[in-house]
């Protein structure tokens, strides 16, 4: 039995709880610093995705509901209220430090969010089909520390660590019970981010992990351009520039790499098989072709000289470039995957499994570019999230290119 089929025919509780181990590690690694590990973090990642998509049938998995929303928000509110206030006894606060800080709010609401999507709406949810109610809070709780260990085990000390661990187990305890009673995942959102948002604006600065940006984003960018320029020019005069920094590809390539993962992204086989007619490609590709590569064409010949034209004359040749790339990309895409699908043979299946599962990349990418911190740097958040797209973009042309070309070499 192969490594796929095993994971297939495991539990889906189980699975759910590997998941959940790996996302330790992965946070873990993260932050334990160190390229390499940081690299390694995000290889583990990806197997931890997999295992995730593996189980996850659709968004209501997550158990977030419409029903009895305003109940749900109200609970959220009291509950949440009634958990810093327990907080204030044991910690005896001086409430006269609270200072609301919208980096400190945006932070820890997504923060809060995220953990209770996972350890709430998904693991918490996925126990219940092989576990009861005490057994099922008790392997979150468990869980749920070992995560607050890998996130905070390189910034505090062991006394301060054991503290924020057992606070977070008692929290843990308290959201899951709330999540058993009112079956709504709306409820333990909105009390945990009520929570953190009093616990973090009660601090006289704001947490180094809200307001700096980290350093491996730096190297994952160098990375990335890196890899790209096997593919693209990057003449710096045809390229855009985000957070002081030149993008990973030119204009034209970014429309088309960006255009050929859109295309995937929002595949329907029926979609695209109506599309694989003369009356789409020709008006759909021609006009894209001679309108690219003339301005191509106009650049190379000295017709159109790059270097004597104003910083919003450039702009507008870089924004075409990238508009009639997205069309190229997006119906050679299209073009590509119709003929694949005619004369691909057992590579039909191939790329069928591969598509089946292509629009979860996205979370990667989103990972990533959250982890590079939105709050302090949004510019540079922007770059890694597009610069991942366009690499997923590169990895898709270059296999589909090459299931189509073996298979045309075996007809």
């Amino acid at each position: 039995m192969s490594l796929t089929e095993k994971i297939t025919t495991m539990k889906t509780s189980y699975l759910a709880i590997l998941a959940a181990v790996g996302l330790c590690a992965v946070i873990y690694l993260y932050y334990a610093g160190g390229s390499w590990l940081q690299l390694l973090s995000i290889v583990l990642f990806l197997a931890v995705l997999y295992m995730w998509t593996e189980t996850i049938d659709s968004f209501q998995d997550f158990q977030l509901k419409k029903e009895k929303w305003i109940i749900n928000a109200a609970v959220g509110i009291v509950i949440g209220l009634a958990m810093f206030a327990i907080y204030i006894g044991y910690k005896r606060l001086d409430l006269t430090h609270i200072a609301f800080n919208i980096q400190i709010i945006t932070a820890v609401i997504i923060v809060a969010a995220a953990e209770e999507f996972f350890f709430r709406g998904y693991l918490q949810g996925k126990l219940s089909e092989d576990f009861k109610i005490i057994s099922r809070i008790a392997i979150v709780t468990i869980l749920f520390g070992l995560y607050k260990v890998a996130v905070f085990s390189s910034m505090r000390t062991l006394i301060s660590l054991a503290e924020i661990v057992v606070i977070s187990c008692v929290g843990s305890i308290i959201l899951s019970l709330e999540m058993e009673k009112t079956q709504n995942l709306l409820a333990p959102v909105i009390s945990h981010a009520l929570w953190d948002t009093l616990v973090y604006s009660n601090m006289r600065h704001v947490p180094s992990w809200i307001a700096a940006t980290p350093q491996w984003t730096e190297t994952l960018y160098n990375y990335l351009f890196k890899f790209c320029g096997f593919f693209c020019d990057q003449w710096d005069m045809a390229s855009y520039y985000v957070a002081g920094k030149q993008f990973v590809t030119c204009s034209g390539c970014t429309g088309i790499f960006l255009g050929v993962f859109f295309a995937f992204f929002l595949y329907d086989k029926k979609v695209f098989s109506k599309l694989h007619t003369k009356r789409f490609y020709i008006p759909a590709l021609v006009p894209q072709i001679c309108m690219f590569f003339g301005l191509n064409i106009a650049q190379y010949t000295g017709m159109l000289d790059s270097y004597t034209l104003g910083g919003v004359q450039l702009q507008l040749i870089n924004y075409s470039y990238t508009i009639f790339g997205l069309f190229l990309g997006f119906s050679g895409s299209v073009l590509l995957v119709n003929v694949i699908h005619l004369y691909g043979g057992r590579w039909e299946k191939v790329m069928e499994d591969w598509i089946k599962d292509y629009e979860y990349l996205v979370v990667p990418a989103l990972l990533l570019a959250f982890l590079s911190n939105p709050l302090s740097n949004p510019q540079m958040t922007a770059l890694i999230f597009f610069s991942i797209l366009v690499v997923f973009g590169i990895v898709t042309a270059i296999v589909f290119a090459a299931m189509l070309f073996i298979s045309m070499i075996k007809k």
